[in-house]
């Protein structure tokens, strides 16, 4: 039996991100069909890209049984991103008879890179949860992708990069790097992309932000190990944690 993330837990994790928001409202409506509308309520962003006060809802999510259609509403153009393109390319489908282009969104990883891209990056939103995201311009395995930069907006935070965990695990693949176990191949699909990532450095003595490479900064370890590893600080090195095994 199949064990998929269904359409309204992705809702919920979307939602969750504008719980406090002052520039968006989400409202969602059922007309045989979930729909959730952003609201704009930003006069800095409706400025900025010269949106008709006319215009409330710029972006939409229809929730399906096991994806989420996101709705570029207005001048998409303008807000799907280089970024957007390069990890949404499979996904962006050509211009509706509106002039709208959507875009599937499938897991939580989706709903938290088209946040930070779209929401937090482009439209420059304030970032109100812990270990989000600096997204850099391009992804290639020669970039150092910004990481751990120390905030302060209610507490302090470390800031966590999907995209270098991505560049990561297509490096090394899914199997933990301590004990070599891989999920799938123990839950088959409720284990599927299922792997957590080790900064090699200490994120929790970094004072201010670094440059980390995904393919020497990070490396794919299951949770047990991952736990193991930071039972001392500074953390035991993968080696040490498989010296210690056997």
């Amino acid at each position: 039996m199949e064990n998929k993330i269904s359409g309204i837990q992705l809702q919920n994790q979307f939602k969750s991100y504008f719980k406090n928001s002052t520039e968006f409202n989400l409202l969602t409506t059922d007309s045989g069909k979930l729909s959730t509308k952003f609201q704009l309520t930003s006069t800095e962003i409706r400025t900025r890209f010269k949106i008709s006060k006319r215009t409330l809802n710029i972006f939409s999510f229809i929730t399906n049984h096991h994806h989420l259609l996101f709705y570029f509403r207005i001048k998409p153009q303008e807000f799907i991103t280089d970024s957007i393109k390069v990890f949404f390319k499979d996904r962006l489908n050509p211009p509706n008879s509106h002039g709208e282009i959507t875009i599937e969104l499938k897991t939580f990883e989706d709903i938290e890179l088209i946040y930070q891209l779209l929401f937090i990056r482009h439209l420059k939103l304030i970032n109100r949860n812990p270990e989000k995201i600096i997204y850099p311009d391009e992804v290639d395995s020669e970039i150092e992708y910004v990481e751990g930069k120390t905030k302060k907006v209610l507490v302090n935070s470390y800031e966590r990069n999907p995209i270098a965990r991505k560049k990561c695990i297509e490096h090394y693949g899914l199997n933990c790097q301590v004990c070599d176990f891989n999920f799938k191949e123990q839950f088959g699909e409720l284990g599927e992309d299922f792997i957590h990532v080790h900064h090699i450095k200490d994120m929790a003595t970094m004072e201010n932000e670094y440059s980390v490479n995904p393919l020497t900064d990070l490396v794919p370890v299951c949770p047990n190990c991952h736990s193991m590893l930071h039972k001392k600080k500074p953390a035991y090195s993968i080696e040490e944690l498989k010296q210690i095994m056997n």
